[in-house]
């Protein structure tokens, strides 16, 4: 029983996940441009034209990519100048410092989201931390329990749920 629950919950998608599916793969066909864009469902067959023909036309597409083009440079524009931030407490700064315990900065992390909340039209930020607890600070900064944060595409948000104020209570992340 418990095993039935467990499996029918993995299957669940939330209704804007099966309306939007299809446009997010085409978002990101169309933001990363190129031969792939061709591969795509993106090109239709003319109603007279031969399958031979149509093969070949999609075998010669190419996509202009104007979408990463303009996106970029609305990026470029909004992080001209980048976020002013006060020197932060201890514990922050290194969350700062690091943010994805991978090394990034949290001005480069929050860059790279906007681009992806562009192409998107939305992006989840997941702050997590290790389950390991500490007695102490010091044991936190020597066993590196800081928090980290990372980004979740819509197309990977399999399901969420959200409480009447609006807070995530629970999702399904499609990991990789």
């Amino acid at each position: 029983m418990e095993i039935q629950i467990k499996k029918s919950w993995l299957d669940n998608r939330h209704p804007t996940y099966k309306n939007q599916e299809r446009w997010w793969k085409l978002y990101l066909d169309s933001y990363q441009g190129g031969w792939q864009w061709a591969e795509g469902d993106y090109l239709y067959k003319h109603p007279k034209e031969s399958d031979e023909d149509f093969k070949a036309r999609k075998k010669r597409a190419n996509r202009c990519n104007y979408t990463k083009q303009v996106l970029d440079l609305l990026i470029s524009y909004l992080w001209k100048s980048g976020p002013t931030r006060k020197e932060p407490p201890g514990a922050l700064k290194h969350f700062w410092d690091n943010c994805d315990r991978q090394g990034t900065k949290i001005n480069d992390f929050m860059r790279s989201a906007s681009t992806m909340a562009g192409i998107f039209g939305s992006y989840y930020i997941v702050i997590d931390k290790p389950p390991q607890v500490a007695n102490n600070q010091q044991e936190e900064i020597e066993n590196k329990l800081f928090p980290y944060a990372y980004g979740v595409s819509p197309s990977d948000m399999l399901d969420i749920q959200y409480d009447g104020n609006g807070f995530v209570t629970e999702a399904l992340v499609r990991e990789w």
